[in-house]
C-alpha cells in the first residue's frame, strides 16, 4: 500500500519515470491518499498496472491529467464531493473500472478521454450528467451509495523514557507536516520517498 499524507497538492509529473516511485511502480497495488491531500498530480500513477484500488479523501479538489491513465484500477472508483475537476485522460485505459461515482454533480471533466467508456454515477441534472450524454458515457443517478471511509493503517509509536534515580522527564513535541510523504509497508533499506507539497 502506498500512503500519501500531508496537506496540499501532490506534485504534477511530466512523465511516469519522473515519479519517485517509478522503480517500484509494479509493486503498487493499493493507494491511500489521506485527509489533507487536495490533488492527485499529473501522471502520478500512470501505467501502474498492479494498482487495483485507490482511496480518495474528502479534501480532494482535483484529479489532474493522466493521474491514473493505463493503471490496473478495477471495480468502482469513488470521487468525493469536494472534487471540482477531473483532468484529461485521468482514467484513460483503465479497462477494469466499471463505474465512477462522482459525488459532485457539477464536477468539471476535461476532455473526452478523461473517463472514456465508463458509467458515471452522480447527482442528476448537473455537469456530469450533461458530459455523459455528450460523450456517450453511461449514466446512473446517484442514490444512497455509502461514502467510503479511509482504510485503517497500522502505526507504531516508540517511546523512550530515561529515568535517573532523582527524576523522570517527559517531553512532548508538536510536529507540523508541510509535505506529503510516500511510504510503503515494504520499505527498501528503510528509505521513504518525500514529495514536497507547496503551501
Amino acid at each position: 500500500t502506498r500512503t500519501i499524507y500531508g496537506n496540499g497538492n501532490v506534485t504534477d509529473w511530466q512523465k511516469v519515470n519522473d515519479t519517485p516511485w517509478y522503480e517500484r511502480m509494479s509493486e503498487i497495488h493499493n493507494v491511500v491518499l489521506e485527509e489533507g491531500i487536495t490533488s492527485v498530480g499529473r501522471a502520478c500513477f500512470i501505467n501502474a498496472k498492479g494498482l487495483t484500488s485507490v482511496y480518495l479523501p474528502s479534501t480532494l479538489t482535483a484529479i489532474n491529467a493522466s493521474a491514473f491513465e493505463g493503471s490496473g484500477l478495477s471495480g468502482t472508483v469513488d470521487i468525493p464531493a469536494n472534487t471540482a475537476t477531473i483532468g484529461d485522460k485521468a482514467f484513460l485505459g483503465c479497462g477494469g473500472i466499471s463505474e465512477i461515482i462522482i459525488r459532485n454533480g457539477n464536477c468539471r471533466i476535461v476532455g473526452q478521454e478523461a473517463v472514456s467508456g465508463k458509467t458515471l454515477v452522480s447527482p442528476s441534472g448537473g455537469k456530469v450528467e450533461a458530459y455523459a450524454q455528450e460523450h456517450g458515457n453511461g449514466f446512473r443517478a446517484l442514490g444512497n451509495e455509502p461514502v467510503p471511509t479511509q482504510p485503517t493503517t497500522q502505526s507504531t509509536t516508540t517511546t523512550v523514557t530515561e529515568t535517573t534515580p532523582q527524576q523522570t522527564t517527559t517531553t512532548t513535541a508538536k510536529i507540523s507536516v508541510n509535505r506529503a510523504v510516500v511510504t510503503t509497508q515494504k520499505p527498501s533499506a528503510g528509505q521513504n520517498v518525500e514529495i514536497v507539497v507547496p503551501q
